[in-house]
């Protein structure tokens, strides 16, 4: 497929995941980071987790819960919180891809990611 064809609608969706993924300017990092998601058109919360990241939107996991392309949706981790839209969802819709819209708000950045993986864990034992 070329850069210039434009999926349509009734292609199937690794054709869309894999034009999208030339338009793509950074490379996604896989990185497993679990999400609460808002839908805030319907109310819904469902809990998901990411598969891989870039600095503009990430894959996720959707756990079974249904998402449409276009939906516009609020994750949170822990206390932060950012929106984002719903580009594409796979056949059988367990994986999703996102577009944050809150692009200096993601929770995946690499200074944050470098912290949480520097932490110095210590581990105790009882005798």
């Amino acid at each position: 497929m070329s850069v210039t064809h434009l999926p349509i609608d009734n292609e199937p969706s690794e054709s869309k995941l894999e034009f999208l993924c030339k338009l793509r300017e950074n490379k996604r990092r896989p990185v497993a980071i679990p999400l609460k998601v808002n839908f805030l058109t319907s109310g819904r919360i469902a809990h998901v987790c990411t598969l891989d990241v870039s600095p503009t939107g990430a894959r996720l996991h959707s756990a079974g819960h249904r998402f449409q392309p276009g939906d516009v949706i609020l994750l949170q981790r822990r206390i932060e919180r950012a929106h984002a839209r719903v580009v594409w969802v796979g056949e059988e819709s367990c994986q999703v891809g996102i577009e944050c819209l809150d692009v200096d708000k993601v929770f995946w950045k690499e200074e944050k990611l470098a912290a949480a993986s520097c932490r110095h864990i210590t581990f105790r034992f009882r005798r």
